[in-house]
């Protein structure tokens, strides 16, 4: 991406009302929490100096993270709340420029809105116009959640953003039931619905369908990739629910393309 400079910055509760947010969550949920921290990272096209250490606001900002760390007990572990981050590019030789990746990440053409302080304690407000990522935490948060916060953030209009942990309340969870990883399939349905949106369902299991995808090969030609590829790059919002060994399923977010 052309980063020059990497920002660390602890964590503040009068302007990281998101981190701030996560952090009463786990406080609410881990009775046996000792220490929790939070840092955020800031990466920047430019090369900061002297001459511009004091205008941030003509600073190009490629990323902006933030890592959460706990101690609940005798465990120590961190992971990643958020991340945002600029569309990737990559030097074309035949163009003598660099131009957009148009893989390995979420696209998204919507623009972030986020707040920096600087070294004088002023706010800096800065714009990346990125991809999302967001970390499950394994207490509250697992991959259902981090992929509807995804979808949900591309589709909300208004500047609040929604983290994952804020999924279990949008699906009306108990803190049993989130400490439990909380999400089945109506539950995601209902969260979609509440949202305002509204949800179609394509089942792929192979032990439902190998007669279909048998009878396409032999007849069209037509492998199994070759039906499931469109509706998975159609440019609607969705994502894919696969298990990757007996009994456990994983949830990843589908591209979302807009022309």
């Amino acid at each position: 991406m052309g980063a020059q400079s990497l920002w660390i910055d602890e964590f503040n509760p009068q302007f990281d009302s998101e981190i701030a947010y996560e952090i009463n969550h786990l406080e609410s949920v881990l009775n046996d929490l000792s220490k929790i921290t939070a840092y955020k990272l800031y990466f920047v096209q430019e090369q900061v100096s002297e001459k511009n250490i004091n205008d941030l606001s003509k600073l190009t900002f490629l990323s902006y993270s933030s890592i959460i760390n706990y101690v609940s007990s005798n465990i120590s572990n961190s992971y990643l709340l958020f991340s945002f981050v600029t569309i990737p590019k990559k030097y074309n030789l035949y163009e003598g420029k660099a131009i957009p990746l148009t893989n390995y990440y979420f696209h998204t053409i919507k623009a972030y809105c986020f707040t920096f302080r600087n070294n004088k304690g002023n706010k800096v407000k800065f714009t990346i116009t990125c991809a999302p990522f967001f970390q499950k935490n394994e207490i509250t948060s697992f991959c259902i959640q981090t992929a509807l916060a995804t979808l949900l953030n591309q589709a909300n209009n208004n500047n609040a953003l929604i983290l994952p942990v804020q999924i279990n309340e949008i699906a009306g969870l108990s803190k049993d039931q989130c400490l439990l990883g909380g999400m089945d399939i109506e539950n995601t349905k209902q969260v979609i619905k509440k949202s305002g949106f509204f949800t179609r369902e394509f089942d792929f299991h192979i032990e439902d369908t190998d007669k279909l995808f048998k009878n396409l090969k032999r007849k069209y030609d037509l492998n199994p990739s070759g039906i499931m590829y469109p509706w998975m790059e159609s440019g609607f919002p969705g994502f894919v629910v696969f298990e990757t060994k007996s009994g456990v399923l994983h949830a990843v977010p589908l591209t979302w393309i807009f022309t």
